[in-house]
């Protein structure tokens, strides 16, 4: 028996991580599109392994949500200088960011969760607000660290000798405590890795583009400190021919919509030059 994904409420968004070597390639997925239909309608849009729904009881008013997560965007990277014999095109590898996890458990107890949201064997860490998940076997996660109260967690991943740094992070939505975090947190970063960092920022760096309402956009500052920090990093969402990226939708009170990117992927600018294409789906 099979323990379906239940009881935990992973997200408003799922960011960041699925990466695929080759010899002469890499592809790194940078976005997700979240939004809220009925479980038909994602078993009819989306092909099977790129679905993941999960359900829980809201406390206000217990009623049963459902979502999907879509990866909207592959970024492919080129790794010329990849020993022949290290990388195929058949390997693939695989690794999850969760944000707003809610597990009410210690760390590193939840059950690990494969694409379709049932328990695997797989490593993972886990706090009650962010956790990381292998895709697959041969993944190790090394080095694990949580640092802020569980909004942060980083680990380095060895995979076919090349060796990554993934850091997640989910920034609070509550103004007070998002600028506190911005002020504390120091991004890790490792000259000898692939230093990547995905999450759910909670603030949109660019919207005059990846906005839609008919409101203004408030004056955010926590977006000048989030640019400060990450000044070493790309945006890969910045890299995309499709405008705008959203990543967070909602209805406001007057019955109007409004979407925004929160979410993103960050890669180590020491490797934008390996950028060579972007393909959406």
């Amino acid at each position: 028996n099979r323990t379906s994904l239940l009881d935990y409420w992973t997200v408003p968004i799922v960011t960041a991580s699925r990466y695929r070597l080759d010899r002469s390639s890499a592809q790194v997925p940078i976005g997700i599109v979240v939004k809220e239909p009925t479980i038909t309608e994602v078993q009819e849009e989306l092909p099977k392994e790129n679905i993941l729904v999960t359900k829980k009881n809201d406390e206000t008013d217990d009623k049963l949500k459902s979502l999907y997560i879509q990866e909207e965007v592959e970024n492919q990277l080129s790794l010329n200088k990849a020993p022949r014999d290290e990388l195929t095109m058949e390997d693939q590898a695989r690794t999850f960011a969760l944000q707003k996890s809610d597990t009410n458990e210690k760390e590193n107890t939840p059950p690990n969760i494969n694409d379709e949201g049932f328990i695997t064997p797989f490593e993972s860490i886990w706090t009650d607000k962010t956790a990381i998940l292998a895709g697959r076997r041969d993944l190790k996660l090394q080095n694990p660290q949580t640092s802020h109260e569980g909004r942060v967690i980083t680990a380095d991943i060895l995979y076919k000798k090349h060796l990554f740094k993934i850091t997640n992070v989910y920034a609070s939505p509550n103004m007070k405590d998002m600028t506190t975090f911005f002020k504390n947190w120091i991004p890790s970063f490792d000259e000898d890795k692939i230093n990547i960092i995905a999450g759910d920022f909670n603030t949109n760096l660019d919207p005059t583009i990846n906005r839609i309402s008919q409101a203004n956009a408030q004056n955010d500052s926590s977006r000048l400190k989030l640019k400060r920090l990450l000044n070493n990093f790309l945006d890969s969402a910045s890299l995309l021919e499709k405008k705008p990226f959203l990543t967070f939708y909602q209805n406001t009170r007057n019955n109007q919509s409004m979407a925004i990117c929160l979410d993103y992927i960050f890669i180590d600018e020491n490797y934008d030059f390996l950028t060579e294409t972007q393909t959406t789906y």
